[in-house]
């Protein structure tokens, strides 16, 4: 029975698909959909005050909402060589320096890249995760960090967020961070972030048919009225 009523739904929803208004609201949606699936942000950071050389720096923070990083780039105030990135999702909050954690997955790596380019990538987080984020960029003898006000407030889809200093006592040059600790002043290295709202899942059939058939009800009801005036 309920694969009968499905398709009945979908027969109406066919002859619905006639309408002019039915057509036309389905395009806006579609619009509007693939608008805000697109739309690009980047994290506000704050302005360069001074340079580090050698070991890696980097910020974190909990995110606020689920959204997706899509670039992540060094800018190039402090040195102009290759860039080297990592990202991780950490257990916790990283401890207080001495102290370190190696409760963390990296996400992404980059060892070296050429080029002022935003490095790609599409890497979905969750509202709650403990992001890491390090990076640097080489001078051609050795890695310098762009230094920032750490606890700097920046925000990540007009939410709140609260970048802390991260670190590791050993360079990117050497691969991945082994460990990481964090204090609660100094300064953070400052690595540009560009990121989307979260990409949904895909409806369910039945709840596009629904919708459709919604949509397609608004239009007969809109063309009806038109008639009758």
């Amino acid at each position: 029975m309920p694969e009968k009523r499905f398709v009945e739904i979908r027969k109406v929803v066919l002859l619905m698909g006639t309408s002019t208004y039915f057509r036309g609201a389905v395009g806006i949606i579609a619009l509007l959909a693939a608008s805000a699936a697109h739309a690009q942000f980047f994290l506000d950071l704050p302005s360069q005050s001074s340079t580090f050389g050698s070991n890696m720096r980097g910020y974190w923070f909990t995110a606020p909402v689920d959204f997706q990083i899509t670039g992540l780039r060094v800018p190039t105030d402090a040195a102009t060589g290759v860039q080297r990135i990592q990202l991780v999702r950490l257990s916790a909050p990283p401890p207080l320096f001495s102290n370190t954690t190696t409760n963390f997955s990296t996400l992404f790596f980059e060892p070296g890249a050429a080029g002022t380019d935003f490095l790609d990538m599409a890497i979905p987080i969750s509202a709650g995760d403990v992001i890491g984020v390090l990076g640097v960029r080489s001078n051609g003898t050795s890695d310098v960090n762009s230094y920032g006000t750490a606890n700097y407030v920046s925000s990540i889809l007009g939410n709140p967020v609260t970048l802390g200093r991260l670190g590791s006592q050993n360079p990117l040059s050497s691969g991945p961070a082994p460990d990481l600790w964090a204090e609660n002043g100094g300064s953070i290295s400052r690595v540009e972030m560009r990121f989307t709202p979260a990409v949904s899942a895909a409806p369910e059939p039945g709840t596009l048919a629904l919708s459709a058939l919604g949509l397609g009800l608004a239009g007969f009801t809109l063309r009806k009225r038109k008639s009758a005036s």
